[in-house]
C-alpha cells in the first residue's frame, strides 16, 4: 500500500525506491527485459558524488541510483529519463543491502568546506581504502546562490548504491510499464512462470504518468 510510516494517506512520502531505465522507450524497453531476465541492477559506468573526479578512486564511486520521489509524481521522472519503464523496491530491501539517500550539501556552506578539506587530506595518501571513499558516492553538491556551477537535483530524492543488486522476482515491489501494455505484460509472465522459460514478475503494473489515485487503485487491487 502507498503512503508511508504506517500511514496510507500520507501520499507525500514514499516507502519504495523506484529505478527507471534510461533512453527512449524503445531503449527503456530493451533495458528492463534485460535487468528483469537477469535478475540483476548493475552499476552504471560513470562513477557519482564528491569523488566522482578523482580517478584512482572512480570505479569505488560507481552507483545504481533510486529515487523516493512520491508516486504521484513519478511522470516528472518520465520527462527526465524519456522512459516508461522502470523497477520499485521497497526500502528496507535497499537499505539491507547498503543503500541510503544522499546527504546533498549545498556549496560555499560550512559543512562543504569540511567535507573539502576531507577530501584533500584523503587525496594526499595513495591508499584507496581510506572509509572516505565509502562515503562520498553519497554526497552530492548541489549549487548554491555563490555556486561556478547550476546543479540541483535534490527534487530526485535520490538515494544510491556503490554495488550492484541481485534480487528475486519476490524482491520486486511493482513495475513500470505503460499502461497499453499492462495485459500483454501479464501474459507474458503468466506464461514464463506455467512453462518455467523464464522469472515472472506478477507484481503490480503501473504506469508512471498516472496520478496517486490511480496508483493507489493498482496496488491495492
Amino acid at each position: 500500500m502507498l503512503g508511508s510510516y504506517g500511514r496510507h494517506d500520507w501520499l507525500d512520502t514514499s516507502d519504495y525506491l523506484v529505478h527507471f531505465a534510461k533512453g527512449t522507450d524503445v531503449d527503456g524497453y530493451s533495458t528492463i527485459m534485460s535487468i528483469l531476465g537477469q535478475r540483476v541492477l548493475r552499476r552504471g559506468p560513470a562513477p557519482f558524488g564528491f569523488a566522482r573526479r578523482i580517478p584512482s578512486v572512480a570505479e569505488s564511486q560507481r552507483a545504481i541510483c533510486f529515487s523516493e520521489i512520491p508516486l504521484g509524481f513519478t511522470a516528472r521522472l518520465v520527462e527526465r529519463r524519456g522512459t516508461r519503464y522502470g523497477i520499485a523496491f521497497h526500502k528496507r530491501f535497499i537499505l539491507a543491502r547498503g543503500g541510503c539517500p544522499l546527504w546533498y550539501v549545498e556549496h560555499g556552506t560550512q559543512q562543504h568546506a569540511v567535507l573539502e578539506a576531507m577530501r584533500a587530506k584523503a587525496e594526499m595518501s595513495p591508499s584507496t581504502d581510506n572509509p572516505f571513499w565509502k562515503l562520498t558516492p553519497f554526497i552530492d553538491e548541489p549549487s548554491g546562490p555563490d555556486a561556478p556551477y547550476r546543479y540541483d537535483f535534490r527534487w530526485e530524492r535520490e538515494w544510491r548504491m556503490a554495488a550492484d543488486l541481485a534480487f528475486s522476482t519476490s524482491d520486486v515491489a511493482f513495475l513500470f510499464i505503460p499502461e497499453r501494455l499492462h495485459a500483454d505484460a501479464r501474459s507474458f509472465f503468466a506464461r514464463s512462470e506455467v512453462e518455467n522459460i523464464g522469472p515472472s514478475y506478477l507484481c503490480p503494473y503501473i504506469d508512471p504518468t498516472w496520478d496517486a489515485g490511480r496508483i493507489v487503485q493498482s496496488i491495492a487491487g
